[in-house]
């Protein structure tokens, strides 16, 4: 039987959560009336099981506080907002920089505070926001964390972030608003002028004072360029110094996560520090306390040095809890609480965090570990010990691999079959080099002399796991590669493994039945789009600058019309995971040609059994029409043309009568014949 007293935020923390994401697709209106209409049910209900009526109503107002704590914290409801002023008159404003980072082209990309406006008038009116600035023509050396800056604006001023142009592809403007970010503006450094006076916080200036001298050791220790970025990435989350060849073993070996300093890293702190401590005395409660001190600056120790990421923020406020109920309290402490707790505290904080993926990642790895790994380990009994410590890793890497099955698939559309090998590899050594690595730091700063003995044996370390890792690579079959799932059908998984995991951990048969209907659900989903795409037939013209792009589905076939070359990275963004959303995994190239004219112009291309004729016109863009007049000539301009063509062919377009589509304005162009 379980005592549900016992763990509250495992109660509460899912009904927070539903109301958090509620705010994302439900506004004011339509959620009172909703809401509404829920209590009124509840308390209907409610006659019958007067028992449940006040807890069900307490749960459905946590559900709303979730709501309007993520509806205070959105800085469009305030009237302050930058973005609500009038450009026409502004003169420039004052910012903050939040972050610092670099484009594709190593140009900085700078996330910035507004916290004030200047008009033409040089009147001052205070704001709030945050602002995308790409500066084009400088260094990212250049800025730091917490300098104050004036940006001059121009004619150009600020616009909203734009959404995707091509189906499916990946999302910037949604996963910049989820940090508060919705606008953007594009100046030169000559337009920006530095302030006196710092306005960032002193306590993460100074974690990333300290991170900065931790690269500068590293770089001075370890000469190895791939083993420095290694060791940059795994001690201190530094992941731009990583070789791509690097990161793609890695990845396809599923041993990517050590690569990103997270739950693991902190776990694995956490733990030395439970070990070390059970040889301090624990009788009188001064010991407890200074143990519990000492525990808890070590591990926040650790996040400063690594910058205070996200990752190891949310991991060292779950851990710090663990660490105060065993060192302090001597209590045992229902791990699911715990994290429920750590998760309602981080959302309260910031209600955006349950979109980002490593949040998901990170508790739904812990979650998968607690849930089956002691299950599969008792599952094999082993007769000697080095034979039980080996599956007790591969274990823990199995467990991770199904609390994260979905969001792997969702998200990376690929899952590596060889993690539990790699995994018996990378995490005992990921606990070894990061001790290796403190004690680098630690002698560097303090004993410079003998800090090339803890380097030699970190260098050695990282080099053991990337020759492990490589021949893990080298491995046949080791990745299942072009997976798709929809949104319902993700949902639908993650619930039949929480379901499934709940029911191992308090023998439930009940919860068994139901991950097994969901199971069922998902496989009836999946089936059916799957027997959808026998029969789909669908053109897509995509907007890719520059070039002619457009993709003929036809069942599982699909013929890529296209001037450009298929392997550029712009096409590949543009059109992988639309190609994989009709469970297309690779596509006939043709080149197409320019006509001179449309009148019995040749090339003409005839789609779908000679239903669709395609010609391409130099100065007219597109040419869309049906052999048997069912369908008006289309005229579709695309990324070929510059935005000024593009409106002066609309305009000749609607001169001579016919429909016209401007991927500009309206993104890819899709026609669906069935």
């Amino acid at each position: 039987m379980i005592n549900w007293r016992s763990i509250p935020f495992v109660i509460i923390t899912p009904f927070f959560i539903a109301g958090s994401l509620a705010y994302g697709y439900i506004r004011a209106s339509e959620a009172i009336i909703s809401i509404t209409a829920f209590l009124l049910l509840i308390l209907f209900y409610g006659q019958f099981v007067k028992k449940m009526r006040a807890t069900c109503f307490a749960l459905v107002l946590f559900g709303l506080f979730g709501y309007l704590n993520s509806s205070v914290k959105d800085d469009l409801n305030y009237q302050q907002h930058f973005s609500y002023a009038p450009q026409d008159n502004l003169h420039g404003f004052d910012c903050q920089v939040m972050e610092v980072s670099s484009t594709a082209k190593g140009k900085p990309k700078l996330i910035v505070r507004v916290n004030s406006l200047t008009d033409s008038t040089l009147h001052t009116q205070p704001t709030r926001g945050k602002l995308l600035v790409y500066v084009q023509d400088a260094d990212s050396a250049a800025f730091t964390y917490g300098q104050r800056l004036y940006i001059a604006i121009d004619d150009r001023g600020w616009d909203r972030i734009a959404a995707p142009s091509n189906p499916h592809a990946f999302d910037y403007s949604s996963m910049m608003a989820k940090q508060q970010v919705h606008h953007q503006i594009f100046v030169q450094s000559g337009a920006i002028l530095r302030l006196d006076g710092f306005k960032g916080s002193d306590i993460k200036l100074l974690a990333f004072s300290i991170r900065e001298h931790c690269k500068e050791w590293l770089r001075a220790y370890l000469t190895d360029p791939s083993r420095n970025a290694v060791a940059a990435a795994l001690l201190l989350g530094e992941k731009s110094w990583l070789p791509e060849d690097v990161q793609t073993r890695y990845r396809d070996t599923g041993a990517t996560h050590v690569l990103a300093v997270s739950g693991l890293h902190t776990g694995i702190i956490a733990g030395t520090i439970l070990w070390m401590m059970q040889f301090i005395g624990r009788h009188r409660w001064w010991q407890r306390m200074l143990k519990c001190l000492f525990a808890l600056a070590i591990l926040w120790l650790f996040v400063f040095i690594t910058g205070m990421a996200p990752s190891v923020l949310r991991a060292a406020t779950m851990f710090s809890f663990i660490l105060i109920a065993r060192l302090w309290l001597r209590r045992y402490i229902n791990i699911y609480n715990i994290i429920a707790l750590s998760a309602f505290l981080l959302i309260w904080h910031d209600p955006n965090i349950i979109y980002q993926v490593g949040f998901q990642l990170s508790y739904s790895a812990l979650l998968g570990i607690i849930a089956f790994q002691d299950i599969l380990y008792r599952s094999v009994f082993l007769p000697f010990t080095w034979m039980r410590v080996i599956w007790q890793l591969m274990t823990v890497s199995i467990a991770a691999q199904i609390g994260t099955l979905p969001f792997t698939v969702f998200y990376f559309h690929m899952l590596p079959l060889y993690s539990w090998l790699s995994g018996i590899i990378v995490v005992p050594l990921a606990g070894l080099i990061l001790k290796a690595g403190m004690l680098l730091f630690i002698t560097a700063a303090t004993v410079p002399s003998i800090a090339i003995i803890p380097a030699y044996i970190l260098d050695a370390l990282i080099f053991v796991m990337n020759s492990g890792v490589a021949l893990c690579h080298h491995l046949p079959g080791g990745t299942l590669s072009h997976l798709w799932l929809m949104p319902f059908e993700a949902v639908l998984l993650g619930l039949s493994i929480l379901c499934m995991g709940v029911a191992f951990s308090i023998y439930q048969k009940n919860l068994l039945k139901v991950a097994l209907g969901l199971c069922l659900v998902f496989t009836i989903s999946f089936s059916v789009r799957q027997f959808s795409y026998r029969h789909q037939q669908v053109l897509t013209a995509y907007h890719v600058k520059g070039h002619t792009l457009i993709d003929i589905y036809d069942g599982y076939s699909c013929k890529c019309l296209t001037d450009a070359d298929p392997d550029m990275p712009s096409v590949q963004f543009a059109v992988e995971n639309n190609r994989l959303a009709h469970g297309v995994k690779e596509c006939d190239i043709i080149p197409i040609q320019h006509a001179e004219d449309i009148d019995g112009s040749t090339p003409t291309y005839c789609l779908f059994d000679d239903a669709i004729m395609v010609t391409k016109i130099s100065d007219r863009g597109i040419i869309i029409r049906s052999s048997d007049h069912k369908i008006e000539t289309r005229v579709l301009t695309d990324g070929q043309f510059n935005y000024r063509q593009a409106i002066a062919i609309e305009e000749t377009a609607a001169d001579m009568g016919w429909v016209y589509f401007n991927t500009y304005r309206q993104g890819a162009y899709q026609h669906k014949l069935r």
